[in-house]
């Protein structure tokens, strides 16, 4: 019997110092802090904005210009040209100003020169100036910057491409073209801008090509007429530029689908 209460004994004890205690408990640990740095993120580029697409957007317009001339068409002059006994084999006028039968002006560049937007496929065709019967032919041509001009030489005889850029005519190129020379091959790169050219041996002969930074750009002929097709529909200003006399300039819209008339008019007292 005492050896039951001694076991007793000790197992009271033994709970009470459990419950002292409050049990076995498990410690708890640290949060674990991770030594690495975080990932730097690249800085996010700004994409690029997008080049503005090439006009027209939608369905587009055509501009059908006249160029009309008002008074007396001035008498072109028959050319001396005896120098030469080439050329002296063809008797040729001054072409300075050339009215139509209609009372239109021939040789006049029509352009528009505000409200083109984006860049335009550069025509891969070569445009053509000929030298024939000691003449340019044509007189006056259009062309776009960066699209190739051959120049040739259709005559028995020495001529010289003498070209000129702008009012300060300033030397662009100057080559010698002899009888049966090889085609020559130039491009411009600069826009909006009128090239002349001369012949330093034959000085009577002289031509004038336009050179534009888009493709809506033409040169009036025997009717006095030419249409810029595929224009996209919005407003613009347009141009003319002759020789003689200078530049005129209106505006115009142009509707979808729809061919729009403009006529400019030159008059024959006009100073350049």
């Amino acid at each position: 019997m005492q050896r039951l209460f001694s076991m007793l004994a000790i197992s009271c004890l033994t709970l009470f110092v459990l419950n002292c205690s409050g049990g076995e408990k498990t410690a708890k640990k640290p949060p674990v802090k991770s030594a690495a740095k975080p990932e730097a993120k690249a800085p996010i580029k700004a994409e690029a904005p997008a080049e503005a697409p090439a006009e027209p957007a939608g369905e587009p317009g055509n501009i059908k210009v006249t160029v009309n001339f008002e008074g007396t068409a001035p008498k072109m002059e028959a050319l001396n040209r005896k120098q030469d006994p080439f050329c002296a084999k063809t008797a040729m006028n001054s072409e300075t100003v050339l009215v139509n039968d209609n009372n239109t002006l021939r040789n006049a560049v029509v352009k528009l020169s505000k409200g083109v937007r984006g860049k335009f496929e550069t025509p891969k065709e070569a445009a053509v100036l000929d030298q024939q019967a000691c003449m340019y032919r044509p007189r006056v041509l259009s062309m776009m910057a960066g699209q190739t001009l051959q120049i040739k030489n259709s005559d028995t005889t020495l001529h010289n491409v003498h070209t000129y850029q702008g009012e300060a005519k300033k030397t662009v190129f100057n080559t010698a073209m002899p009888p049966n020379a090889k085609t020559l091959e130039k491009t411009f790169s600069d826009g909006d801008e009128v090239i002349t050219f001369r012949c330093d041996v034959h000085p009577w002969m002289a031509g004038f090509v336009y050179v534009a930074d888009h493709p809506f750009h033409g040169v009036t002929s025997t009717d006095g007429t030419v249409t810029l097709s595929n224009v996209p529909a919005k407003k613009y200003t347009l141009e003319t530029w002759h020789e003689k006399y200078g530049f005129q300039k209106t505006e115009v819209v142009v509707e979808a689908g729809k061919t729009v008339e403009v006529s400019i008019g030159y008059k024959a007292d006009q100073a350049s």
